[in-house]
């Protein structure tokens, strides 16, 4: 599933300041930036999702199912109380903290 919570551009971009904060002038390998960019949007997805009940993950599938619009979509995660650009923001200081850290993110 592509992320409809950020774009893939942000997350390769993100991912390439990153690489750079850790070790200048080395850039990553495409397949290493490839492998952290597709661990961060897992990350994000389940933080996302982790939250929400049964019923709602069977509502959300429903209006994807429907084709649901980028803004029927953002109202659902409202309505269901789910901050998704605070779920992305912590998701993604905490990815950065670990691969900053060398930890396996």
């Amino acid at each position: 599933m592509e992320n409809t919570f950020i774009g893939q551009a942000e997350l390769t971009q993100f991912i390439d300041k990153l690489a750079e904060q850790k070790a200048p002038g080395q850039p990553i390998t495409s397949e290493e930036r490839e492998h952290a960019v597709q661990v961060l949007d897992e990350r994000i997805t389940n933080a996302i999702l982790g939250d929400l009940t049964v019923t709602q993950l069977q509502e959300l599938d429903a209006v994807l199912r429907y084709n649901g619009s980028e803004s029927t979509i953002e109202n659902f995660f409202n309505n269901a109380g789910i901050n998704v650009k605070q779920k992305v923001a912590d998701t993604m200081k905490t990815f950065s903290m670990e691969f900053l850290g060398g930890g396996n993110a």
